[in-house]
């Protein structure tokens, strides 16, 4: 609203972005909606008649946005299954680590999909994943980049128990990560960053 006085004094106004107001509430990674069906069972035959579920509720207890943010939280900010398994369970809302594993899996059939949609003529794309087979899509030709990170951790995740041979390769890679950095701080193009690795790492 423009304030009458304004108007009198012959002000101009002019429409600007309007002002914004952000509420920050807080809420489980994945949530879930729990439908309870009636049952009732028949005095005469004993059977057991459960109702029908709403038509929008579907067959799959998992849609594709929860598959998704299973994938953000573990691949793109390093969230072990583990520790998202205990997060949604102290929330109310388990999501077991096998579970998680088993809805991520199919990295290799999800690729092969988006590949199909590729221009044929480009050249082999470069796949960085784990070492894991899945992760590989059968009907196409990639050009692996195993990621270092991923092996690095296992290391570190049993150096407790072999701390000599760990401490050995950790060691190794100390010296790929220090080139890395040297890379980056060069600003190198790809492919100089290839080469000064291929020398130096």
């Amino acid at each position: 609203m423009i304030p009458a006085h304004a108007v009198k004094r012959g002000t101009i106004y002019e429409s600007v972005e309007p002002g914004r107001l952000v509420r920050i509430h807080g809420q489980s990674p994945w949530g879930a909606t729990v439908y309870e069906l009636q049952k009732l069972r028949c005095h005469l035959c004993g059977e057991i008649f459960t109702a029908s579920a709403p038509p929008s509720v579907g067959q799959d207890k998992y849609d594709a946005a929860s598959a998704s943010m299973i994938a953000l939280l573990k691949y793109g900010s390093g969230l072990p299954f583990n520790r998202l398994e205990r997060l949604q369970g102290s929330l109310g809302i388990p999501l077991p680590a096998a579970t998680q594993w088993e809805i991520v899996r199919h990295a290799g059939e999800n690729l092969a999909a988006v590949l199909q949609q590729r221009a044929s003529a480009l050249g082999r794309p470069i796949q960085m994943c784990d070492a894991l087979s899945r992760n590989v899509p059968k009907a196409f030709e990639t050009i692996l980049g195993h990621c270092l990170t991923h092996g690095r951790r296992q290391f570190v995740d049993v150096a407790t128990h072999f701390p000599d041979e760990c401490l050995y390769v950790l060691q190794i890679l100390k010296d790929v990560y220090r080139n890395d950095a040297v890379a980056r701080d060069q600003q190198m193009s790809p492919e100089e960053h290839l080469v000064f690795h291929q020398a130096q790492s």
